[in-house]
């Protein structure tokens, strides 16, 4: 008979690093429940991992495989291993049992969690999610039945700022106590009026994925129960970008066994502007007593110049997780900024750039040029153009963000789901 515990410490030591040592404690210690106590709550901050995230899953996968029996007692893969890689990467290495497995996004597991309670949610087994777009039109036509001027208030900001009400967990009702203007009173309207419209029409918005599972889990605590025995193992990755809805969601399927390992590096917050608070990844070891912090400094891509400008810039922040980036590469070039006078005088430049190179022999393959939204490119593309520069867009317009196939999908909804009158 195998001793699934040890192999499964073992899995869970090559994930976060312990030692042997650790390994022997962790399957020795008297069990707080029926698979051993090594069920402690794990954050990794990283900034660059040793290996790539593919070649560490595709490790545990291997030795998953090492034995049926062991497998068969891995409950702490749902969840444990949910990180980094399709399923059907998981599946093709570990087989059918792999399909047990929930390897998603935030969205997704709301939206399992959503289709497995409709019911308890009060809506039908058909319903349906709108997208960013056809939010805006609900909006819109909100504001048109309440015979309010799009010029006075922007449909798209009063979209946002529901957005963001949900993402913070803020409800019309809780909206209500926040009105000071008349912008907050129309938007707190619009945003009573607009969850009114989607229940009437069996419908969900992108970001209910998050809340609704959360009002479902405060409502029904057997059903949370159900969950969090399902889940006892959560694993996290970029942690950082965690809003609030996705906070509290992770909080409370992890809150029995508090079994949950996060990824992340509060540096490499961007998504502010989208709800994402690095303060929940400083939070971590508030939330979780006795979480094991890793600290991976160590970059494995970037030269030392590249991590002395980043060490310097980092050191700057107030709330922080301390830390200093190091590598074993070489020093590197020096880095180049270039500060140009608007749009227009940043193409010249890149364009003369790629020329200059080009001219020394470097093949217009390996040249890239990165911008932060799609609505940059379109001077990049006007110099290329009047340079004569060959190019290629890659992913400028989403499949399905064209025209037809938002009609054709639109019809496809109706039919399915026949309360849809934003289709």
């Amino acid at each position: 008979m195998i001793d699934y515990k040890k192999e499964i410490a073992k899995i869970i030591g090559s994930i976060v690093k312990i030692d042997d040592k650790e390994i022997k404690k962790m399957v020795e210690k008297p069990a707080n429940n029926e698979m051993g106590d090594f069920s402690f709550p794990c954050f990794k901050l990283a900034k660059e991992l040793k290996k790539s995230p593919m070649i560490i899953a595709q490790e545990i996968c291997e030795k998953m495989k090492l034995d049926a029996e062991v497998f068969e007692n891995i409950e702490i893969v749902n969840g444990y291993i949910n990180f980094f890689v399709n399923k059907e990467r998981i599946i093709k290495e570990v087989g059918k049992k792999g399909y047990d497995i929930q390897i998603s996004t935030f969205h997704s597991f709301g939206l399992r969690i959503i289709k497995e309670n409709y019911e308890r949610l009060g809506y039908e087994k058909n319903f349906t999610i709108i997208d960013s777009d056809d939010s805006l039109t609900v909006v819109k036509k909100i504001l048109k039945e309440m015979g309010i001027d799009y010029a006075r208030f922007n449909p798209k900001f009063i979209k946002n700022q529901i957005s963001s009400c949900k993402n913070e967990m803020v409800t019309p009702e809780k909206y209500k106590n926040l009105v000071n203007d008349e912008l907050s009173d129309i938007t707190y309207k619009v945003y009573k009026k607009y969850q009114d419209t989607l229940l009437r029409n069996n419908s969900l918005d992108f970001d209910d994925l998050l809340i609704k599972p959360i009002e479902l889990f405060n409502k029904y605590k057997e059903v949370l129960e159900n969950y969090q025995e399902l889940f006892k193992y959560v694993f996290i990755d970029e942690y950082q970008d965690t809003n609030e809805a996705q906070y509290i969601l992770s909080k409370m399927i992890s809150a029995k066994y508090k079994n949950i390992c996060v990824v992340g590096d509060d540096a490499q917050s961007i998504y502010s502007w989208r709800g994402a608070n690095f303060k929940n990844i400083l939070n971590f070891e508030k939330d979780y007593q006795n979480a094991k912090v890793i600290l991976l400094e160590q970059n494995y891509r970037s030269t030392k110049t590249i991590l002395n400008a980043a060490n310097s810039v980092i050191k700057n922040n107030i709330n922080k997780k301390d830390k200093n980036l190091w590598t074993d590469n070489s020093l590197g070039e020096k880095i180049k900024y270039v500060r140009t006078n608007d749009e227009k005088d940043e193409a010249s430049y890149v364009t003369r750039e790629i020329r200059s190179l080009v001219n020394n022999g470097v093949s217009l393959d390996d040249i890239a040029v990165l911008y932060r939204t799609n609505a940059q490119s379109r001077t990049i593309e006007e110099g290329f153009l009047n340079s004569n520069i060959p190019y290629k867009i890659v992913g400028a317009f989403a499949f399905y963000s064209r025209k037809e196939i938002k009609d054709l999908l639109a019809y496809l909804k109706l039919i399915y789901n026949t309360k849809d009158d934003v289709s």
